[in-house]
């Protein structure tokens, strides 16, 4: 994101709209990244859970 703020030109017509469309950025980004550390997550516990099944049985 910082990479795209800095180097990227965006032009605005008002300081409103750069505010939105950068807070929706970010806001779109943070919910992209907890969606994808969820399913490692929810993958590493399915790993687990089967081997514990392996183990136990």
């Amino acid at each position: 994101m910082t990479d795209m703020v800095l180097n990227v030109q965006m032009n605005f017509p008002c300081e409103e709209h750069k505010s939105n469309v950068i807070a929706s950025c970010l806001h779109y980004y943070i919910r992209m990244r907890m969606r994808h550390y969820e399913r490692e997550q929810n993958r590493y516990q399915k790993k687990k859970k089967a081997i514990n099944k392996k183990t136990v049985h």
